[in-house]
């Protein structure tokens, strides 16, 4: 009698492949004042990705283009911090798709939105193998609001300049007119435009 010893052996070997952001048209919309907004997104990666959502209201603030990774938008920079959620935020994630193992979504519910909501959306995700993320925003259509810093209306000025900040909010941004600051109904000689300031050059009051 011949005897035979066998020994068989499965090996189950999970490839984790870096994660990819996918249709990011989804990441950027626009809304009026009180109005919806959705941002979604979409994730191709396995190995129990970590998905997450940052905000910044300054990172917007930059003549890049919209959506592109990394340094674009302020990727890395600006005030940015996690986003919760609150009464009018929602954030949902999406079941398991036994289907589409792969692949994931972080949707974001903004109803009523306001001007604080307005700003940059970063879409980070993280997995076993490696990082990805993409920068999109929310514009929120608005009347511009306008202030004007220093606040008071007499000055002692003896040949030194007058600076007036105009600040002007709002999307899409209204542009200032200097040409509408008046001081004691005197108009000044000399005008310097700058942005948002506006300086009063070698007027003397007297």
């Amino acid at each position: 009698m011949k005897w035979t010893n066998e020994m068989i052996l499965s090996l189950t070997l999970e490839v984790i492949r870096q994660p990819r952001i996918i249709d990011v048209d989804l990441m950027s919309t626009e809304c009026s004042l009180g109005g919806y907004a959705q941002l979604v997104c979409v994730v191709l990666a396995n190995g129990k990705p970590n998905i997450s959502i940052d905000f910044s209201s300054t990172a917007g603030q930059t003549t890049q283009p919209i959506g592109a990774e990394e340094s674009m938008l302020g990727g890395d920079r600006g005030d940015w911090r996690q986003l919760t959620e609150s009464y009018s935020l929602r954030i949902y994630r999406s079941e398991l798709d036994t289907e589409r193992p792969m692949l994931h979504r972080l949707t974001i519910n903004i109803r009523g939105a306001q001007r604080e909501h307005h700003g940059a959306y970063r879409c980070r995700v993280t997995n076993a193998a490696g990082q990805a993320q993409y920068v999109g925003e929310i514009r929120v259509r608005s009347e511009p609001q306008l202030t004007i810093h220093p606040v008071q209306s007499t000055y002692f000025l003896g040949r030194r300049p007058l600076i007036i900040s105009c600040l002007v909010s709002g999307y899409p941004l209204a542009v200032a007119n200097p040409a509408a600051v008046e001081i004691e109904s005197k108009v000044a000689p000399e005008w310097a435009v700058n942005h948002e300031t506006t300086t009063l050059k070698g007027w003397d009051p007297k």
